[in-house]
């Protein structure tokens, strides 16, 4: 009768669990970081939201869909939101960023994205807030937005994000149709059009703007 384990047997185990382990933690981590990544959007969302509907309180209605205003805009959500650093001026209140280079950022399929050609682009948009969140207004109604600022992945449905703002008040929604990233069309980028019927096929296997809309309804 054997009393224990022979070394080979230890060794032979051990290497059984070494291979187990390697094939299970890359899938364990990824699915840790998708839920802080889900987690940020959903706290980013709501900073937003917080953000719009005190400008609301205080200034009445304010429509961002007039590209001219969105500079004013981002220095009033400066007085709410802490932001570190900005494409307006502000003052020279905070420090230039823009948003991510061109094909720097990526679709769900790992095509690279691109705002070339998008005028508003130009206008530098762009602020990142003190937990390192970045956004930028994209053609009046929409918002993207990157989790982790230019941190890995920079890919859409993973870190990269969007939000719609309602008309006046300019809280953050998304309605039945929604063209994303929105004034934009170059060899690279389309905007892709998310619906109440596409959102949740687009997350699982198309662009990944659609994952944006399944995130804050907690549907994924």
């Amino acid at each position: 009768m054997k009393n224990g384990f022979t070394l080979s047997e230890i060794l032979i185990t051990l290497g059984i669990i070494g291979v187990v382990a390697a094939i299970t933690l890359p899938t364990l981590i990824n699915k840790i970081q998708e839920k802080q990544f889900h987690s940020k959007f959903k706290k980013a969302y709501a900073t937003f939201s917080q953000a719009a509907q005190k400008i609301y309180n205080d200034d009445g209605e304010f429509t961002v869909y007039d590209w001219t205003v969105w500079s004013e805009y981002i220095c009033k959500l400066g007085n709410h939101i802490k932001i570190i650093n900005s494409g307006t001026s502000c003052a020279n209140k905070y420090p230039y960023v823009r948003w991510h280079n061109d094909l720097e950022w990526f679709n769900q399929k790992g095509d690279a994205m691109s705002f070339s050609g998008n005028p508003y682009y130009a206008l530098n948009t762009t602020f990142t807030t003190i937990d390192g969140t970045m956004y930028i207004l994209n053609c009046g109604d929409k918002v993207l937005v990157d989790v982790n600022g230019f941190k890995k992945p920079n890919k859409i449905g993973k870190d990269i994000y969007y939000f719609q703002l309602r008309s006046n008040t300019n809280q953050p929604y998304y309605s039945n149709s929604a063209g994303v990233p929105d004034c934009n069309n170059n060899a690279y980028t389309k905007p892709i059009n998310i619906t109440d019927n596409n959102y949740k096929e687009d997350c699982l296997s198309g662009s990944g703007w659609g994952c944006s809309r399944m995130v804050i309804n907690n549907e994924l």
